[in-house]
Parts: C-alpha cells; sequence; structure tokens
C-alpha cells in the first residue's frame, strides 16, 4: 500500500523541475519522501502547518474535515468536499478554482487519449473523466509508473492533496490565497457556530429524553394495577418507548452528541 502511495506522488514530482527550499521550517518526517518539495513549497506560502510536533504525516489518508480546511485556506473560499476518494478531490478542485471550463472544452475523443495511459481509466466516473483528462494534459497528474493505475476509488492521502495543490499553483493554474489566516479564522468561527448550535440541540434532546424517561416510570408503576389485554397493551407501548428512546441515543452518537466522535486525528485542526 505504501509503495503504491509513493509510487502515485513520485510520478507527480517528475513532472516539473525539482525545486529547492529553505531546511528551517521542513517537517522532520518528510526529508526523504518524494513530495518533499510540494510540501515545503505550500509550508512556505503558509497553506499547511502539519501536526504541531514537527510532522506532517505524509502517507495519511486525508479526513475531511482537513481537506475542506486546506482547499478553503487554499482558496480562500468557502470548501465543501464530501468524498475523499481521487476522483471526487480531483474534481472538486477543478470545480472550486474555476478551472471546470477549460476541462468541459475537451472533446471525448481528447478526453478518452488523455486517459488512455492509465489501465484502470474505465473505473473513473463520466462526472470526473473530464476534470481528470484536464490535469493530465497540464501535467499536474502523470500515470503512476506502476501499472499506469490512477486507482480512482481509493482515499487521497496528504502527501497527494498538497501535491496535486502545489503543482497546480506552480504552473500557475490556480492562484493561491494570500490570507490563508484569514481563511482559518472563518473555518474556526463556522466551527463555533456549529458546536452553539449542536450544544443547543444536545440540551434540548437531553430534556426530551429525560421527559420520556419519567413517563415510563410512571407507566411502570401503574402495570401493578392492570389485567389482561390492558397491561399487555401498556407493556407494549412501554416497549416501543424504550426503543425509542435507544434510537434516540444511537443517533446522537452517531452525530457526535454524546462524545463518541471515534479516535482523534493526530492533526488536531491544524492540517
Amino acid at each position: 500500500m505504501k509503495k503504491t502511495i509513493v509510487t502515485f506522488v513520485t510520478a507527480a514530482v517528475l513532472a516539473v523541475p525539482s525545486l529547492s527550499f529553505a531546511a528551517e521550517t521542513q517537517f522532520s518526517d518528510i526529508t526523504n519522501h518524494p513530495a518533499a518539495p510540494y510540501i515545503q513549497f505550500m509550508q512556505s506560502k503558509g497553506m499547511v502547518k502539519g501536526t504541531g510536533n514537527g510532522q506532517f504525516h505524509p502517507d495519511m489518508k486525508m479526513d475531511l474535515k482537513h481537506l475542506n480546511r486546506l482547499l478553503t485556506r487554499v482558496s480562500g473560499k468557502e470548501a465543501s468536499l464530501t468524498m475523499t476518494h481521487r476522483v471526487a478531490v480531483i474534481k472538486g478542485i477543478v470545480d472550486l478554482f474555476g478551472l471546470n471550463s477549460a476541462a468541459e472544452a475537451l472533446t471525448a475523443e481528447e478526453t478518452t487519449a488523455l486517459l488512455s495511459a492509465y489501465n484502470d481509466q474505465q473505473d473513473i466516473p463520466d462526472a470526473d473523466r473530464k476534470a481528470v483528462a484536464y490535469l493530465v494534459q497540464q501535467g499536474v497528474l502523470v500515470p503512476a509508473e506502476e501499472n499506469n493505475q490512477l486507482r480512482p476509488h481509493q482515499e487521497i492521502t496528504r502527501a497527494e492533496a498538497v501535491t496535486l495543490l502545489a503543482k497546480l499553483a506552480q504552473k500557475n493554474l490556480i492562484t493561491l490565497n494570500n490570507s490563508p489566516e484569514l481563511a482559518d479564522k472563518m473555518m474556526d468561527a463556522k466551527q463555533t457556530s456549529m458546536n452553539m448550535k449542536q450544544g443547543m440541540m444536545k440540551e434540548k434532546m437531553a430534556k426530551m429524553m429525560a421527559e420520556q424517561q419519567t413517563r415510563i416510570m410512571q407507566m411502570e408503576k401503574m402495570l401493578s394495577t392492570m389485567n389482561g389485554e390492558q397491561k399487555e397493551k401498556m407493556m407494549q407501548l412501554i416497549k416501543d418507548m424504550k426503543a425509542m428512546m435507544a434510537e434516540m441515543k444511537m443517533m446522537m452518537a452517531e452525530s457526535g452528541m454524546m462524545g463518541q466522535t471515534g479516535q482523534p486525528h493526530p492533526t488536531g485542526h491544524k492540517m
């Protein structure tokens, strides 16, 4: 798996002349990584900050939260991608930076020819083919040396995402936002607002569940005064109410309202 990732990035690095940057800010875990020049370039522009402990984790899969933060920082516009696999990210970048007109101008024949080097080009969704072909045409994407595979449905890594953006900037296909700090503040403000709304919703849900639990306890006490069909109906009603409460708890857990958010991302909020 790691060999595949390195090959993908190596092919991208070989597409343009090598670059050199001051070593003073270099992340400790990218020294021998093929994407190091691109990561350093983006770091020098204030677009990437790493983990806060001097590392970047280049081969880690890019999660959606950090991908959108990176794209917002680079573009200066709020990014809202919903998927992190390679072709979805490529299409998202092409759309976000206004490159879709140039991509759509490619003919079907040109698109097929540009993608023909990839053995798995048939796996690229129709809606994404021109975006991928356009980046191939511009030399941003280069067919990977290992089996000439794009692996379109594989999740993109941090190094791959940064490499794509760096190459687009170096080829003057996109302009890097000159106020990445402002973009961060915008994202932080939005996250704070979402957290506040979620907190209010959590309080309302907790109140509803407490009231429901009280009703169930009252109904269970009433069972001792019932018999026959009436008791059976009450027992079924209590059972249904408990099932509904269990479902509500599950929904809250899945949405993060109960603190079950899974393992923390090692990169924090920095990207």
